[in-house]
């Protein structure tokens, strides 16, 4: 028995000792694989956003852009405002505001400040209303959904006191608490907002017990590695094979969350307009979103770009650059351009700006 213990405990020491020297090479290697990264992505116009560079926590599960930010970023000149809003044209002090909320395609990845769709929005609303010329604020943040514009409306309407509200829906914005980037919601937070309500009941006593050795794994860098693995082959343990539970626990909340929106709309006194961004596989087709169907049954203004006969294949970005692709949702200079005058066109005609 004596030596049956002292084999299982030199057994241990033995995985252990392993581990420790498999953790330690992975360290290593990580270390030179993020400085290959960074390398790559300086000529890169998406990549991953550490969470210190742009981001900071606004309350819980929340997070929003950095207030006074500048950087050059992605090959442009990026800053922020004293809220957080990507800086916007100049526009005179009597300009009436209008508040322009979305994700990475409003905020306008891969543009400078002046080439994203609330700066051509300015200047073409300017043009066609010269008496009335507008102030249009970027209040876009990276990464977030149709429940996080709310919050985003909730902070900056009662400060900035907007004439309007416009805002820009994409397909991923189905994901109730969308963070592609990793960036300020911990895996726990991201993983549990993921999950459906009736999901996390079910398991909650069983993730009490293991919630400190799953932390602690999770933060090891073997943890790390196998996730890579796991990715890039298709296997069980990359995120993605989340997405369909969280679509599905999304679409069963966007009655609510689109009721809320109204709502709170109302409450703050401000008329809203919404815009529906075709993803590259959509143009020419109206919207099969479910927030654009529920939105047009309570007689929103929505405005449908996948129907616009101006926006085509070359309004995006399909353009490879240091290895990685860019994601077909967002628009180029010229495609920016497009939008911003379909847009001041039907705001006009529909007599939301005058």
């Amino acid at each position: 028995m004596g030596r049956l213990a002292k084999n299982l405990l030199l057994l241990c020491c033995s995985l252990l000792i392993a581990l420790v020297l498999g953790e330690i090479v992975t360290r290593l290697y990580f270390v030179f694989q993020d400085r290959s990264v960074r390398r790559k992505n300086l000529d890169n116009i998406i990549t991953l956003v550490p969470q210190d560079d742009i981001f900071t926590p606004a309350n819980l599960g929340a997070f929003t852009n950095k207030a006074n930010f500048s950087a050059r970023w992605w090959g442009f000149d990026l800053r922020t405002d004293s809220l957080g809003c990507r800086m916007e044209l100049p526009a005179p002090d009597s300009a009436r505001i209008i508040l322009f909320l979305g994700d990475s395609m409003i905020f306008g990845v891969g543009l400078s400040d002046s080439q994203t769709v609330p700066a051509r929005l300015q200047s073409e609303l300017t043009r066609q209303t010269p008496q009335h010329p507008p102030r249009v604020v970027n209040a876009a943040v990276i990464g977030y959904g149709f429940q996080q514009y709310l919050f985003q409306m909730q902070r900056l309407a009662p400060p900035l006191k907007p004439e309007m509200v416009l805002v820009g829906i994409c397909h991923n914005d189905l994901f109730p608490s969308e963070d592609p980037f990793g960036t300020i919601m911990t895996e726990d937070q991201t993983e549990a907002s993921l999950t459906p309500q009736k999901e996390r009941q079910r398991s909650g006593g069983m993730a009490k017990l293991f919630y400190f050795p799953n932390k602690l794994i999770a933060h090891t860098a073997l943890f790390r590695l196998y996730r890579q693995i796991s990715k890039f082959s298709g296997g069980g343990g990359g995120r993605a094979v989340n997405y369909k539970p969280a679509q599905t626990a999304a679409a069963e909340q966007a009655p609510q969350v689109v009721f809320d929106f109204i709502r709170t709309a109302h409450e703050l006194n401000v008329p809203i307009a919404f815009i529906s961004f075709p993803l590259l596989h959509s143009i020419g087709r109206p919207s099969d979103l479910v927030y654009i169907k529920l939105l047009q049954d309570q007689g929103q203004k929505v405005l449908d770009l996948g129907l616009s006969t101006v926006i085509g294949q070359e309004s995006y970005f399909c353009i490879e650059r240091g290895g990685n692709i860019l994601p077909d949702m967002h628009y180029n200079a010229a495609g920016s351009r497009k939008v911003a005058g379909e847009l001041a066109r039907w705001l006009v005609e529909q007599g939301l700006w005058k």
